[in-house]
């Protein structure tokens, strides 16, 4: 499973004779359950796709946490990608920054709930984007 950059190695790989390989509606159904969202590679973009191909969408910069991390914890976490995020490599083109991180957007989607330690510091820093 490849699951970063395909803009860059997906054309190659299908060159090279790979292909994706195509879920059953069952297999997103589960995977939706779990909060993996389902997106369409379009042939348009990639032109050596025979047609649209759905996948699970990978995008995003997730951090997972689980649910017993103390909330003071995950609210430091973020702080401290704030403080380095210059240092953070983005992809070129998107409007990445920490702040995006925790924000709906299509580079970023929130397909699972913020950790409420991530959530009380997206909401106090808000501002600042």
């Amino acid at each position: 499973m490849f699951d970063e950059g395909i803009k860059v190695w997906l054309d190659e790989a299908l060159a090279a004779g790979l292909a994706p390989i195509e879920l059953e509606p069952a297999e997103f159904d589960a995977m939706a359950r779990l909060g993996w969202r389902k997106v369409s590679l379009p042939q348009a973009r990639f032109p050596r796709l025979l047609r649209d191909v759905d996948a699970l969408d990978f995008s995003g910069w997730p951090i997972y946490a689980n649910a017993s991390l103390p909330e003071q914890t995950a609210y430091d976490i973020c702080g401290a990608l704030a403080a380095r995020e210059a240092e953070i490599p983005w992809e070129k083109g998107t409007d990445g920054s920490a702040l995006h991180m925790g924000r709906e957007r299509d580079s970023t989607p929130m397909d699972v709930p913020l950790h409420p330690g991530a959530e009380r510091w997206y909401r106090e820093h808000a501002q600042e984007n």
